[in-house]
């Protein structure tokens, strides 16, 4: 049997979540969703996912922010980011963040 990884989903909006939810679940099992950085913390601690797709913009705590706690935390989890923001500074900081802590 394949192996399905782990993915955990954060994003603030549910019809991004929903959508990447039924986008992904044929080839990944989704240990569950967060709407804010801090639930996402609290459920990645509770799920130890393999990969977190998260919104760098959400309440409570953003993207940017939970990736530097999650990056602490679990230095092994992959981190994708999604954004509609075009700030090259913002992209720039995104993939220092997403890259593990050995390269």
């Amino acid at each position: 049997m394949k192996h399905r990884p782990r993915v955990l989903l954060a994003d603030d909006h549910t019809m991004l979540l929903d959508a990447f939810r039924r986008l992904l679940e044929p080839q990944c099992e989704i240990v569950g969703t967060a709407g804010d950085g801090r639930a996402l913390l609290d459920i990645a601690a509770n799920t130890q996912p393999e990969i977190i797709v998260l919104d760098i913009s959400m309440p409570r705590l953003n993207g940017m922010d939970a990736a530097a706690q999650l990056r602490r935390r679990m230095p092994e989890v992959k981190l994708i980011f999604l954004t509609v923001n075009e700030d090259p500074d913002l992209a720039a900081e995104a993939i220092r963040w997403a890259l593990p802590a050995t390269c």
